[in-house]
């Protein structure tokens, strides 16, 4: 996207107000520029009339000028009323807009930009189209206005004098202009060096925690300072060519000044003038000085501008990776009535990990929407999908191909167990099935329904995932746990943490459910956060569930305690489980074990515990005997 399409469409957005604001602008700057000719002519009719200082002619002319005075104050005053809330909306419609266009990026994209440039790419496009705005305004006020009230008044007082100085003008200002282009490339340049500081301080200090722990902080003053340092030279760059423009402008202004005043002598000198005359061209001369030195110095400001406009939209703008096609439709999975209360609740006297009494029994309601279900109408769960991953080609790179006409197929409600060593293919798999990356040959349905054609929102919808690392906001363990159902009751939260064995541990805290979890969840435990996410997971209940290494964080006492809820949660779900303890697959009906991308063991657990040659029972064994970690 242009930079003058993009600020188009933003101004587009809040028209009327804009219209107004610039109109009544305009308007009251021409009253201003008028007022300037009354008060010539006002002195060179007391000029040649001396006598007549106080006649009824001189006093209009002050008349004028006073109602002109006074018509520019109320233009102002209303032009303030709409230009505020022209601003406001528009600063509004412009965050909303870019954060609504960041999110639509794949993960791949967040993975290769740093966080910190991103949101500063945000919040410099936002200022830099606002500013330039205000520089559209200066525009007119400094440019177009005095060229439309000065220059028809001039070519009544003498046509030759108004087309030479017309001329004059129109050459200076483009040659201006074209010599100011040699900034927009030096600008654009110090706005990517200036953002590139910015998301290394940002990375840096969202891991202050390591930087300390490995007594990295002067390697990491000595990349600030590199960046720093790259950033002060293009600034320096842009300095000393904003400076010969400067040098410029005012050298082609003066020129343009010495000519005009040329000009006007001589034409008074052949008496082609009289003294009225002289008076305004004067005046109206000297405000044409306005406009030229304005456009030089605008033309400077505004490449400026413009250059961090096209720097933050070739980051925020590029082609979207993952898009949701023409003719895509929403995920559809088939529905059957749940149980007489449309309920799920763990067993009565499930024990608590941290008493090891028997645990309340507590019920939570896990509809499929966020609506109300009415008591009359039999509750629904939604039916767990099969997966099929058919003839499936997929590679990071075109010279090593990960997948190879990979065929996998998941029975609807089945748990699946993926086992592999790392780099084997397993969370490309789950990304795959995620769509954060397009296939480049073959397809995955779920439920039938080629997830191309599936948009992307309803594939999320119906996925929950409990990553290794869980993702927390800085923002209260409520909010966390709530996140994928934002409308759940706070008993449906609190029921969910229960089944997640959090709930007690969250008590504990000062605030409760109201204790803010910190910048990535850094006030609590690896164990805490994992936990939360899971309760999390509970809450959206998905019928798709995966679990990437989502007990890796737990110790040995807190997952044999969550284990159950695991299971609890399972029902009524396809699950697809990677992990590296083994022993949390045991229950899984199948195990997929994966090596270069390719499936070479497939059965239950027992099964493949049998063959003492496969992968899986080696790798097993190893655990069991203490040689790998369990």
């Amino acid at each position: 996207m242009t930079a003058a399409k993009f600020i188009f469409r933003s101004l587009w957005k809040v028209k009327y107000y804009t219209l107004a604001t610039f109109g009544l602008f305009a308007l009251s700057r021409v009253f201003i520029y008028l007022d300037n000719y009354c008060i010539a002519a006002l002195f060179g009719y007391v000029g040649t009339h001396p006598e007549q200082a106080f006649s009824s002619a001189a006093l209009s002319w002050l008349a004028v000028y006073a109602a002109l005075h006074f018509g520019s104050n109320i233009a102002d005053g209303v032009r303030t009323f709409f230009e505020y809330r022209m601003d406001i909306r528009l600063k509004k419609n412009l965050l909303v807009s870019l954060f609504r266009q960041t999110h639509k990026h794949s993960p791949a994209y967040f993975a290769a930009e740093m966080s910190g440039t991103v949101s500063d790419k945000i919040l410099s496009l936002e200022n830099s189209t606002r500013t330039i705005v205000w520089r559209l305004k200066g525009f007119l006020e400094g440019v177009i206005v005095p060229y439309a009230v000065a220059f028809p008044i001039l070519f009544q007082i003498n046509g030759s004098l108004a087309l030479t100085l017309f001329v004059f003008c129109i050459a200076v200002s483009i040659i201006d202009y074209a010599h100011c282009q040699k900034l927009k490339p030096v600008s654009r340049d110090a706005a990517k060096l200036e953002s590139a500081v910015s998301g290394i301080m940002v990375d840096s200090i969202a891991n202050a925690r390591l930087v300390k722990n490995c007594a990295a902080f002067p390697h990491e003053r000595a990349c600030l300072a590199k960046a720093v340092n790259k950033w002060v030279r293009s600034c320096i760059q842009r300095g000393k060519e904003m400076g010969i423009s400067f040098c410029y402008n005012n050298t082609l202004l003066m020129a343009l000044h010495i000519t005009s005043l040329s000009i006007l002598i001589y034409y008074w000198q052949i008496k082609d003038l009289n003294l009225t005359q002289t008076l305004i061209a004067l005046t109206y001369i000297n405000l044409l000085k306005t406009p030229c030195s304005f456009f030089g110095e605008a033309s400077i400001q505004f490449q400026k501008d413009l250059g961090a406009v096209e720097d933050a939209l070739n980051l925020l703008y590029k082609p979207l990776e993952i898009t949701d096609a023409p003719y895509a439709r929403r995920l559809v999975l088939k529905r059957f009535p749940a149980d007489k209360s449309g309920t799920a609740a763990p067993a009565a006297n499930t024990l608590h990990p941290a008493t090891g009494t028997a645990a309340p029994a507590v019920n939570i309601s896990l509809p499929a929407t966020d609506t109300a279900v009415p008591a009359a109408t039999p509750a629904l769960r939604t039916t767990p999908p099969s997966i099929s991953f058919q003839n499936v080609t997929f590679s990071y790179t075109p010279d090593k191909p990960l997948f190879s006409n990979l065929n996998l197929n998941i029975a609807a409600g089945e748990k699946v167990g993926i086992v592999g060593l790392s780099g084997a293919g397993k969370s490309t798999l789950i990304n795959l099935l995620l769509r954060a990356y397009d296939l480049q040959n073959g397809k995955i349905l779920i439920a039938g329904q080629d997830i191309a054609g599936i948009t992307l929102f309803t594939l999320h919808q119906n996925i929950s995932l409990i990553a290794q690392e869980p993702a927390l906001f800085n923002r209260s363990i409520l909010e966390n746990i709530r996140f994928a159902r934002p409308k759940a009751a706070d008993e449906e939260v609190r029921a969910a943490a229960r089944l997640a064995c959090i709930h007690d541990t969250i008590m504990r805290l000062p605030k409760g459910y109201g204790s803010i979890v910190g910048d990535r969840g850094v006030k609590l435990s690896g164990g805490e956060r994992q936990r939360i996410a899971i309760a999390s997971a509970i809450l959206k209940n998905a019928p798709l569930l995966i679990l990437d290494e989502a007990t890796s964080a737990l110790d040995s006492e807190s997952e044999a305690a969550i284990q159950q809820a695991l299971q609890n949660i399972m029902q009524h779900k396809t699950v697809i489980a990677i992990a590296h303890r083994l022993s949390t697959l045991k229950n899984m009906d199948r195990i997929i074990v994966l090596d270069n991308g390719k499936i070479i063991e497939d059965g239950t657990p027992h099964k493949l515990l049998k063959n003492k040659s496969g992968l899986f029972c080696r790798l097993y064994n190893l655990q069991i005997s203490g040689t790998l970690p369990v």
